[in-house]
């Protein structure tokens, strides 16, 4: 589970993950980059409208 923080001043560094560990990582709602030099995790809709809008068509 990951953790919620307030985002006041609190800044937390990437976290540096294998393909297997990122894998094991990402949530239904994401996408997973993957190039030669980096490994990225990001939300499939970007916009918080658009996210709440999928989630309701999926469910």
């Amino acid at each position: 589970m990951r953790k919620i923080l307030p985002r006041e001043g609190i800044v937390i560094p990437p976290r540096l993950m294998s393909l297997e560990d990122m894998m094991s990582y990402i949530n239904e709602d994401e996408l997973m980059e993957v190039t030669p030099k980096s490994l990225r995790l990001r939300k499939k809709f970007l916009c918080p409208h658009e996210r709440k809008k999928a989630s309701r068509a999926a469910g």
